[in-house]
């Protein structure tokens, strides 16, 4: 990596956090007067009521980047419309705590947008068990609807302890990054350094007491 591109990552990560940061800013004083707010509980173990805007503001920054960055413009609009789905079906379970049913309903749907309008789709598994390549085939599509869903669930799961979302998160970045580095994959490399500067955002604003 040349010292430009070393350059240019440094200016898109600082980017990426500041602009998390002014949004979780703005945000938060509106997420308290409307009642957006995350309480302890017996599965829930934070510290204190904690404004649930974190997962909008890591959402409105990878828009702006998709948007205006040229190198992640070719992230297409059927991941960003999924994406978009399924940040708002998070909000509206923040506040009406909706139906399972309804949630994995809807859950399914974005995923199936990403993988029909998006082309986003899990079609083998590699040499997974050394016996040569895995091709799914005709479960290339329920494969991929199940492992997306477990992710989005087992995510929805940790999310009750101080930084463990985060946390785990920030692991998930630095190893696909280094996967992407190695495949040549720009663009999603600078998606992962996009998210993860802007998830180190909202873990250090919202858990620095």
């Amino acid at each position: 990596m040349t010292e430009f591109e070393q350059s240019t990552l440094v200016m898109l990560m600082s980017s990426a956090f500041l602009i998390t940061v002014t949004c979780l800013l703005v945000l938060r004083p509106i997420a308290i007067k409307i009642g957006l707010i995350d309480k302890p509980s017996t599965r829930k173990k934070h510290n204190g009521d904690i404004p649930l805007i974190g997962g909008l503001a890591i959402y409105l920054c990878m828009v702006f980047f998709i948007l205006t960055e040229n190198k992640l413009a070719t992230i297409n609009m059927g991941f960003l419309t999924a994406t978009t789905l399924i940040i708002a079906t998070g909000l509206l379970d923040d506040f009406k705590n909706l139906n399972i049913k309804l949630r994995f309903f809807t859950e399914i749907v974005a995923i199936v947008i990403m993988i029909k309008w998006g082309g986003i789709e899990i079609t083998s598994l590699g040499n997974l068990f050394g016996l040569g390549e895995i091709q799914l085939g005709h479960f290339s599509t329920p494969f991929t609807i199940f492992a997306i869903l477990g992710g989005i669930n087992a995510f929805n799961m940790i999310d009750g302890i101080n930084g463990l979302a985060g946390g785990t998160s920030l692991i998930i970045y630095f190893v696909l990054s280094l996967l992407f580095v190695t495949t040549h994959y720009t663009s999603f490399l600078l998606l992962c350094l996009v998210l993860a500067a802007a998830t180190t955002a909202f873990y250090y604003l919202t858990y620095r007491r």
